[in-house]
């Protein structure tokens, strides 16, 4: 059964390989190269409450990530951060990617994040993967 939490520390390695893998095989980072345990720490430190990281579990093991991460350091958008979701790749297409964004979306409501309401967030990704369908892997989603 998939479990949705809060990321922990013992975590990174697994968010790490799931990102990695994004980069090397997708254009849905913007990353060019793999990132270390070291650079991840340090990402990881600068989430907490307010930009909180949420994994997906399959019996105890790690299938997917989502984060919301400070826009800009501009106080005019101090209410808005930027959601990653990552699935790793032989779990995508199982629903994992919505589940996953629906729970990160909720966390930014709790925050009173700038946003667009859920529905149109929904429309706007899914109007973007239908007008452009190589410039997002549609099966992190």
């Amino acid at each position: 059964m998939l479990k949705i939490r809060r990321a922990r520390i013992e975590d990174l390695d697994s968010i790490t390989e799931i990102y990695n893998d994004a980069i090397l095989k997708t254009a849905a980072a913007f990353d060019t190269e793999a990132k270390t345990i070291e650079e991840q720490k340090l990402w990881f430190k600068n989430h907490g409450p307010k930009y909180p990281i949420l994994v997906a579990e399959l019996g105890n093991i790690v299938v997917g990530w989502a984060s919301l991460s400070q826009w800009s350091d501009r106080c005019a958008y101090s209410d808005t951060a930027e959601i990653s979701l990552y699935v790793a790749e032989e779990h995508r297409e199982k629903g994992i990617g919505k589940k996953l964004l629906e729970a990160i979306v909720q966390e930014g409501e709790k925050r009173v994040y700038t946003r667009s309401s859920h529905e149109s967030l929904r429309a706007m990704i899914r109007a973007f993967i239908f007008m452009n369908p190589l410039a997002l892997n549609t099966s992190v989603l």
